[in-house]
Order: structure tokens, then C-alpha cells, then sequence
């Protein structure tokens, strides 16, 4: 939720103040630069916004030095504060989660059922949060002409094809990691799916359980490029919603795409 808020208010400040920050940047700017000119643009909205960079910058100092605190910190930062590293942990969890709960009894605390929709809920804030990682990405090119670079501050340069191809690889890899969770806990909480091949969940069979993650991975790359051979197809609504939020990400990927190549033409820095 922490995430969310940032990128809500990242979205809002890109629309909003995002043409001054870029206007405010002087020509061959460093990244200290356009620090400064983020804060000047009221870039240091709660929480961390574009101090994002400051956090990393002084993590990176405390490392150095080897102090206690920066472990912690670094961690957070890190890990939990990076999307594309908390989707995959979040996601992780999820599926051991529920492939094991009848087997670890974990329905004595919480009732089974309901134990299954929570799960099922924070896969699709998982694939909720890539779309609208996605919205920001694509304020970012509208209004800085890239997103790597003049945003995350990550090159001293906005036209860093490289990083900017670099954030399009994330986008697609976690979007598909996510919809690919969502299947699974869906499947296995509800049978969200059907078709010749899906395979029925079980739980406490490794093997069977890397198949069935296997087949969801399948079916949310098909579904995310759009192919969709039929071969398996949502059973219900609880699978209709999953393949819903996968379209959604998937053409929030190609939104990216095409707000990446119209910023491109603009070489403003």
C-alpha cells in the first residue's frame, strides 16, 4: 500500500507539475540537477516521491561505511520498495501459500474460504499495482520525454535508450509474473480455469504443483500477447476477472511502447 501511494501521487504530481520539473531542468543536467529541480517541483511528496534517489544515494553511503543501519535500510529500499522485486516475493508467497494451506491446516486460525480470497484479492492488487506502474510510465514520456532517466534519475541523461528498454523488459517480465500468480491462486482456490490441458490443483504435490504453475504461466502469456489458442480459457467469473487484469496490463505495456517511441521524437533534455 506503501508503493501504491507513491505511485498515485507520482501519477498526480507527473500530471500536474510534471511539464515545470522538465522546463526547470538546465541543459546537460546531472542528476543532482534534476534532483533539485524535482524538489523545486514539489517532487518530494510523501511517500519519498522523487527522494527515492536521496534514499538510494544514502543507503548507498551508509553501505559504504559500513554501518548498521544500512542494512535494514537497504533492504527496504531495495527490495521492498522496488516493485518488480516485492511482485515477485509478494507472488512467491501467494502460491506457497496456498498450496499448502490444507496441508499446514493454516484454516484453524482462518476459515479456508476466506483464507482463499484474500489471497485471491492480493493477486489482483498485484496486477492493479502493474497497471498502474504502467499509467505512470506513460505520464512520465508525456511529460519529461522519458522514464528512467528524468524520473527514477537513474543516467544523467533522458534519451538512455538502454534504461528506457530496461524499464519496458520489467514491465512485461512482472506483469506476466503477476498474471501468472493470479491464475495459479485462482485455479487452485476456485478453478478458475479449463481446458484440455489444465491440470486439477492438488495440494502438497511438488510436481504437480510446478505443472499447474507452468500452465498458468502459459495461459498469461498468451493471454498478455494477446494470442489466446483456447486451449485453456477462464471457467468462471473469478477467471474472467484474472483475464481481464492481464489484458489490462498488457495494453497498458503497448501504451508504453507508443508513448516511448512519440517522446523520442521530441530531443529536448
Amino acid at each position: 500500500m506503501l508503493k501504491v501511494t507513491g505511485i498515485w501521487h507520482a501519477i498526480h504530481w507527473l500530471g500536474k507539475r510534471g511539464k515545470d520539473y522538465r522546463a526547470s531542468i538546465p541543459p546537460k543536467a546531472c542528476v543532482e540537477d534534476r534532483y533539485e529541480a524535482a524538489e523545486r517541483s514539489g517532487g518530494g511528496f510523501f511517500p519519498f516521491g522523487l527522494r527515492d534517489y536521496k534514499l538510494r544515494r544514502y543507503v548507498t553511503r551508509l553501505q559504504s561505511n559500513k554501518r548498521y543501519l544500512g542494512t535494514p535500510l537497504y533492504f527496504f529500499q531495495a527490495m521492498l520498495y522496488r516493485f518488480e522485486r516485492l511482485n515477485f516475493i509478494a507472488g512467491a508467497f501467494t502460491v506457497i501459500a496456498i498450496s499448502l494451506m490444507p496441508v499446514a491446516r493454516l484454516n484453524l486460525l482462518i476459515p479456508a474460504a476466506v483464507t482463499r480470497i484474500l489471497l485471491y484479492v492480493l493477486t489482483l492488487s498485484l496486477l492493479a499495482t502493474n497497471v498502474l506502474l504502467s499509467v505512470e510510465a506513460i505520464f512520465s514520456y508525456a511529460t519529461l520525454g522519458g522514464y528512467a532517466g528524468p524520473f527514477h534519475m537513474l543516467s544523467t541523461t533522458s534519451d538512455s535508450l538502454l534504461l528506457e528498454l530496461k524499464v519496458l523488459v520489467e514491465r512485461v517480465v512482472a506483469s506476466i509474473w503477476s498474471g501468472t500468480v493470479a491464475a495459479y491462486v485462482g485455479h487452485a482456490g476456485f478453478q478458475a480455469l479449463v481446458g484440455k490441458t489444465i491440470l486439477p490443483f492438488q495440494a502438497g504435490g511438488l510436481w504437480r504443483a510446478v505443472s499447474l504453475l507452468w500452465q498458468s504461466m502459459y495461459f498469461a502469456t498468451t493471454t498478455f500477447v494477446t494470442v489466446g489458442y483456447g486451449d485453456i480459457s477462464p471457467a468462471n467469473t473469478w477467471g474472467q476477472v484474472v483475464s481481464f487484469g492481464i489484458e489490462l496490463q498488457s495494453f497498458a505495456v503497448i501504451a508504453i511502447v507508443l508513448a516511448s517511441l512519440f517522446s523520442s521524437r521530441d530531443t529536448k533534455p
